[in-house]
């Protein structure tokens, strides 16, 4: 029973450590949406623009399986890039990539709290 238990509550805890993919995919939502917005206005790098917009959805819609974060720290690193293409979009390129940083840290310690609280109470919900 004691094993039984074991191997439900690490099923229980991949399930609750969610909120670091949360705010990654909300954070690659809205710079696809944001590089988006910037391709009318950088015509010489449309295409780049575009490909990469497109690449913040598809990651954001992968970024909780295997290999996803990793995919989506290159994707802050191509915005990054990008900033040699289109100099002024350092302006947009710089803040969102702190921004990721910054939820993924945020969100990792969450999920961090939230199992400490889960231990705490030893797998018991508390009213």
């Amino acid at each position: 029973i004691g094993r039984d238990r074991s191997r439900r509550s690490r099923v229980v805890r991949k399930d609750k450590c969610v909120m670091r993919y949360r705010l990654a995919a909300m954070v690659l939502a809205f710079e696809a949406v944001t590089v988006g917005l910037a391709i009318p206005v950088a015509t010489a790098a449309a295409r780049p623009l575009t490909l990469v917009a497109v690449i913040c959805v598809l990651t954001a819609a992968i970024v909780r399986r295997p290999g996803g974060m990793a995919v989506a720290w290159a994707v802050q690193v191509v915005l990054l890039a990008l900033i040699v293409i289109v100099p002024a979009f350092a302006f947009v390129a710089v803040p969102y990539v702190a921004l990721w940083w910054f939820c993924v840290r945020i969100g990792t310690r969450i999920d961090r709290e939230r199992l400490h609280a889960e231990d705490a109470t030893d797998g018991t919900d508390v009213p």
